[in-house]
């Protein structure tokens, strides 16, 4: 055998082939077509369309043989495409010897004869070949190899108008890709302005879909006074100019207006446009000119009387105001390029400035009180607060540093020093919790009040911190507020958390936190107010979730009308039941003194005696359900309301006084559509009768049926005796064995029969033990003959020393019942099953019998599965009754039955039955 050669521009040749991505797709009928023709215009058995891949070559279609692909090294094909202008012909391989010994001839599929046309794509690559193959030496006239070459012009043609959709299709991918992931707001409309196509950042930017804007005119959508400016511009598209940077409003879903920088063009009669969400840079352009005009404002009021200095990055001063001037004793020329040493009063440590110059260079904002020295050498304290510059890209570039003169302050805290005493009698026997805290949360100092709310000795408190009793949950808050008030962005806070008591129980408290300094301006500790709201809490949330209940009943009562009134007669409730009764919204009703829905009022005073006559007249219609409710008689009363639409009904009310205090506060009337309740009574009335008169029938069938079925299973049994005793070899057969069986079974679901027939509905609560192992091999050998006759296999791994309770006629049609349509619902296209086992579950002993059959959609029928006359199935056999009466069996023995199922997987039916633990 010669291999064939690899082409010289393999590289390129598989590029091309690659091109038309079709290696490996799916058979297509119109070169399955062409194949089938070839081999008919050839006289040959097989025909293959080759493409000849890197290792292999693959069949695009392949009439006549199975394989899909063979090796290259293997293939004639591959041999064929070094000549893409001639067609390969090999008459007889077995004397050619480049294939005489290739396992293709010398095997399956025994190649003989060979004609391969190559197809050569439009840039000159032969991919592949159409050929004739057959097992029988075989030559080719001048038509056959014409129809040949034409065959094989029509594969390239195929191939090339698949690989210009795939093209086209790939093209418009990318264009849908570009357009619904572009961050700008695309749009495309016709040229009267209406919306054909939207992307998703419509949806992003504006919150509309597809649904909301096409088919629309997108001038609807534009605030008025831009449309005369939009219509000029869209003008210019019918010159086929283009739109660019066009600003117009345009309203989104919510109702406001967005500022869109618009583009479009024109193509085609259509209009494609792209827009940006400039809003919010514009809205930033005019921040910037509101900020630089307050600046300016601040800049003017901080002059007037607050310290005011910039300096570089380094701490060269290069502005200071007048007060800073004047404060400090030094001239504008004096201060500018030198630093704020100049003013150092050597008061405070190096840390502290080390620590000033370390926050503000990280971007943060540093405020202190700093002591200071004036050019007479004088001192002066400033709170102080230095915030850092920024340009663009976040570097700083100037500090500026705003001081508040407190000397006077300070002096004020000096005096304040003096009066501790008078501070100390106050903290301890205020009446609320006092506290002074450490800096890591120690108690320092407590009141004992404090002691009294969280439940510790003193001596057990100052030993741990606030953090230690303080409710997980409401840590971090407290600490994140502690932490302002240490960095200086708070001066106090306020909030409510929780302490566990020393018992264990939450302590409810509002907390207030402030600070305190020492004469050098150091933070020294914090002071703590507590005040125990823990009574007043659970209240609330006593009160809260009665509120909840009260609503939860409300909203629950969908058939009850509840209706609530103030002591005036204004409605304040009106549930969902009343909404439902009457018609009429909470709204329609909310704050009316009239409860126009109660129309008869002769009615009611009619069925109330106590109401005096001469006064009936003049009573509103709240005065009388007033004063039923005050009577106390706590009666329903059956009144007429009337629907909001005007149609009168029957309710029964019960009308309730709300007395809150001994004071009356309004009425609470419950009412219920007495209507559907009589409606109700006369319908249970006829089924009621129509059952009574069908049970008097069944029990007549049940007779009938006994007594007929007891003469001819007498008979079935005395003729197969003789049978027997006329041909004593047929004793011992299979088929007399399961008729004997037969006759034995039915001769007992007759007794059976008999003694249901003497049952009434009362007698069925006693139920008799019944060996399950018993009558389950009873129904199995019963149904065993139809079993074999469909190839199923019936396991039974039910325990032999069961027993349970029921009537033994109601089990054997029950088990018998479930057999046979197993059987009946058999699969054909696998080995069929019936698989019968046990459980327990909530006091039952829990049958199960499973197959494989054909399963039922449980979506579609499972709400109707033990309906009488329902079927499911297209079985001739089917009636809709079994399923309806087995499960009126199985309930009358106490029990219930259960399903699950799917479609061509199965059924598993689950019957819970009464046993002897139970």
């Amino acid at each position: 055998m010669i291999g064939p050669t690899i082409p010289k521009d393999e590289d390129e040749r598989l590029n091309t082939l690659e091109s038309y991505k079709i290696l490996d797709t799916l058979e297509q009928d119109d070169f399955d077509f062409i194949t089938k023709m070839l081999a008919s215009i050839c006289g040959t058995k097989v025909a293959l369309i080759s493409l000849v891949d890197k290792d292999r070559q693959w069949f695009l279609s392949h009439h006549g043989l199975d394989a899909r692909q063979t090796p290259r090294e293997l293939a004639f094909c591959a041999h064929a495409i070094n000549e893409p202008e001639k067609i390969l012909s090999v008459e007889d391989a077995r004397k050619d010897e480049r294939f005489h010994d290739n396992p293709l001839v010398t095997g399956d599929p025994h190649v003989i004869f060979y004609a391969g046309v190559p197809l050569v794509s439009e840039d000159g690559q032969a991919i592949g070949t159409l050929c004739a193959i057959d097992d029988q030496p075989k030559k080719l006239n001048h038509e056959q190899k014409d129809n040949l070459k034409s065959l094989g012009r029509q594969v390239m043609n195929l191939l090339e108008l698949r690989r210009e959709r795939y093209k086209t299709v790939e093209k418009s991918r990318q264009f849908e890709n570009y357009f619904e992931n572009n961050l700008d707001l695309l749009l495309i409309a016709d040229n009267r302005g209406t919306c054909i196509n939207i992307n998703k950042q419509w949806n992003i930017l504006l919150d509309y879909n597809d649904e909301d804007l096409v088919g629309k005119k997108v001038f609807d959508f534009l605030h008025p006074d831009d449309r005369e400016k939009t219509r000029l511009a869209v003008s210019k598209l019918n010159k086929l100019q283009k739109i660019r940077n066009l600003n117009v409003r345009f309203r989104n879903k919510e109702g406001e207006y967005r500022t869109l920088e618009w583009q479009a063009n024109p193509d085609n009669n259509l209009i494609y446009i792209s827009a940006k969400d400039i809003t919010e840079s514009i809205k930033e352009k005019q921040l910037i000119q509101t900020l630089t005009e307050r600046n300016n404002a601040i800049m003017s009021s901080l002059n007037k009387n607050t310290l005011v200095s910039f300096t570089d990055v380094e701490g060269t001063i290069i502005y200071a105001n007048s007060i800073f001037c004047e404060t400090s004793g030094y001239k504008e020329e004096e201060l500018i390029g030198q630093s704020h040493k100049l003013i150092n009063s050597g008061y405070h440590p190096k840390d502290f400035w080390v620590k000033m110059w370390k926050t503000i260079a990280a971007g943060e904002v540093w405020r202190e009180e700093v002591c200071n020295r004036k050019k007479d050498g004088s001192l002066y304290w400033v709170d102080t607060v230095i915030h850092p510059i920024k340009n663009r890209s976040g570097k700083i570039y100037q500090y500026i540093a705003i001081r508040y003169l407190i000397t006077e302050r300070k002096q004020a805290v000096r005096q304040l020093s003096l009066s501790e005493e008078t501070f100390r009698g106050s903290f301890e026997f205020a009446g609320i919790g006092m506290a002074l805290v450490g800096l890591k949360g120690e108690w320092l100092r407590v009141n004992e009040k404090v002691l009294d709310i969280v439940g510790y000795e003193r001596e057990e408190l100052l030993k741990i911190t606030f953090q230690d009793i303080t409710h997980p949950d409401d840590l971090e808050i407290d600490l994140k507020h502690l932490e302002g008030l240490v960095e200086g962005k708070i001066d106090h806070y306020q909030i409510e958390k929780r302490y566990f008591h020393k018992t264990g129980r939450l302590v409810y408290v509002i907390l207030s936190v402030s600070m305190v300094r020492d004469m050098d301006g150091n933070l020294s500790h914090f002071v703590s107010q507590i005040v125990d709201i823990s009574a007043a809490k659970r209240a609330e949330m006593a009160l809260h979730e009665l509120a909840s209940k009260n609503q939860a009943i409300l909203d629950a009562s969908t058939e009850v009308a509840i209706i609530g009134t103030d002591a005036f007669g204004r409605i304040h409730t009106f549930n969902k039941g009343a909404q439902n009764l009457l018609g009429y919204t909470a709204d329609d009703v909310s704050g009316e003194t009239s409860p126009n829905f109660i129309k008869n009022k002769e009615e009611i005073l009619s069925n109330n005696s106590f109401f005096e006559e001469s006064l009936q007249s003049d009573l509103s219609m709240f005065e009388i359900l007033k004063t039923i409710a005050e009577e106390g008689t706590n009666e329903a009363q059956e009144l007429t309301f009337q629907h909001k639409n005007g149609e009168d009904f029957q309710v029964y009310a019960n009308i309730t006084p709300i007395i809150n205090d001994d004071e009356f506060k309004g009425l609470l009337l419950v009412a219920a559509n007495l209507s559907q309740i009589k409606k109700t009574e006369e319908e249970l009335k006829l089924v009621l009768n129509l059952t009574k008169r069908q049970n008097e029938r069944l029990k007549n069938f049940a007779y009938i049926v006994s007594h007929n079925l007891r003469s001819h299973s007498g008979n079935l049994s005395t003729l197969l005796k003789i049978l027997i005793k006329e041909f004593p070899s047929i004793e011992h057969h299979k088929v007399t064995d399961l008729i004997s069986k037969s006759s034995i079974n039915l001769e007992e679901t007759i007794a059976h029969l008999s003694e249901v027939a003497m049952l009434n509905a009362n007698e069925l609560k006693q139920l008799d033990p019944i060996h399950l192992g018993h009558a389950l091999d009873n129904a199995i050998s019963t149904v065993q003959f139809k079993a074999n006759e469909e190839n199923i296999k019936i396991i039974n791994e039910v325990p032999k020393n069961l027993t349970i309770f029921g009537v033994a006629a109601y089990l054997d049609s029950i088990l018998l019942n479930f057999l046979t349509n197993a059987i009946k619902y058999s699969s054909k296209e696998r080995d069929s099953y019936i698989k019968i086992y046990t459980s327990y579950k909530r006091n039952f002993l829990v049958l199960h019998i499973e197959d494989n059959g054909v399963g039922i959609d449980m979506k579609r029928h499972g709400s109707k599965l033990f309906g009488m006359y329902k079927t499911f199935h297209e079985h001739e056999d089917a009636r809709g009754i079994g399923l309806f009466i087995t499960k009126n069996q199985i309930e009358a023995i106490g029990g219930h039955v259960e399903v699950s199922s799917e479609l061509n997987k199965g059924t598993t039916f689950h019957i819970y039955l009464k046993y002897e633990e139970n």
